[in-house]
């Protein structure tokens, strides 16, 4: 497999000859990136940026459907996970979640405010228990039908490729964030 070595251009020179990068072949061949061919290419093939975009199009519209039930999507996931697994710490819900735990803490605070849920008194290693309380399970029965409905919607949306597209989600979550990609040597 060829290695590529990737050599930056200064900025001055990017600009003058609208050049992002000159990629360079083992062998010694050299390619010269055009600016617009390497937004180009990020733009059409670059899955953060589809995964991002696909991310909030999703969001917005379970946070429409479930407009009614004044609720939001991650409010609702929230307590969800929080019925179901009764997490012994928002660090726990973040893990479970993917969300980072300040994220979290900020989306569980209208839910408490609202009475929906209900932290524990600190525990061991300054862990605090979340539950959810009978409003919060009130809430969710009656947001319940309207995800169901917005998700049975989204599932027609992708024509019988929905499994398909559970299946590649789940392999994106599992890439592993601590390794993070290094440039060719």
């Amino acid at each position: 497999m060829t290695c590529i070595y990737t050599i930056w251009f200064q900025y001055q020179q990017c600009l003058t000859l609208n050049i992002a990068a000159c990629i360079y072949t083992s062998e010694g061949h050299a390619l010269i990136l055009k600016t617009e061919d390497m937004l180009d290419d990020v733009i059409t093939r670059c899955a953060g940026v589809r995964t991002l975009s696909a991310a909030r199009a999703v969001n917005r519209y379970f946070d429409a459907a479930l407009r009614p039930a004044e609720l939001t999507i991650t409010q609702f996931t929230l307590l969800v996970i929080i019925a179901a697994r009764s997490p012994d710490s928002i660090s726990q819900i973040g893990d479970w979640l993917s969300i980072e735990r300040t994220s979290v803490t900020r989306n569980l605070k209208p839910l408490e405010r609202r009475g929906f849920v209900a932290r524990g008194a600190e525990g061991a290693a300054r862990m605090r228990a979340v539950s959810l309380t009978k409003e919060g399970l009130k809430k969710l029965k009656a947001a319940y039908p309207l995800w169901k409905v917005a998700q049975g919607e989204l599932e027609s949306a992708l024509d019988g490729d929905f499994q398909s597209a559970m299946k590649s989600l789940a392999a994106l979550r599992r890439l592993d964030t601590s390794v993070a990609p290094r440039a060719a040597d």
